[in-house]
C-alpha cells in the first residue's frame, strides 16, 4: 500500500509529496526512483524516520515513530482501512512539518 504525505524540505525550502510505503516488514519510502530499501524497514518507522531527517529535515517530535508505529498496529490488526490510515498519516505528518517549521533555529 502506497499513501501520498507532504513533507517539508528542509533543503529546498518547501513542501514535496512523498509515499509512505506499508510492507509486510514495515514502512518504507516508494514510489518512483525509490531512496529506501524496504528490506531495511521496520515497523515502529525508525529507520524511515532515520532517512527523513538524513535526507528532508533534521528536527523530528520524539513522539511520531510510537504515533507511526501505533498506526502500523491499526493496519495490521485491521483495525482501520486504507482511507482512515491515509488520514492518520497526513495528520502526523502535518504535525511533524508544523514542529519541525515552527522550532526555533540558531539563525532566526
Amino acid at each position: 500500500m502506497l499513501f501520498k504525505v507532504e513533507i517539508w524540505n528542509e533543503n529546498k525550502d518547501c513542501m514535496q509529496t512523498v509515499e509512505l510505503e506499508f510492507v509486510l516488514c514495515g514502512w518504507g519510502i516508494g514510489g518512483t526512483g525509490s531512496i529506501w530499501d524496504n528490506k531495511d524497514a521496520s515497523p515502529d518507522g525508525k529507520l524511515l524516520f532515520d532517512m527523513l531527517r538524513s535526507n528532508f529535515y533534521t528536527y523530528l517530535p520524539e513522539q511520531a515513530p510510537d504515533v507511526l508505529l501505533s498506526i502500523w498496529e491499526s493496519i495490521n490488526s485491521d483495525l482501520i482501512d486504507y482511507e482512515e490510515a491515509a488520514v492518520r498519516l497526513t495528520q502526523l505528518f502535518n504535525w511533524i512539518n508544523d514542529c519541525h517549521i515552527s522550532r526555533p533555529r540558531w539563525d532566526d
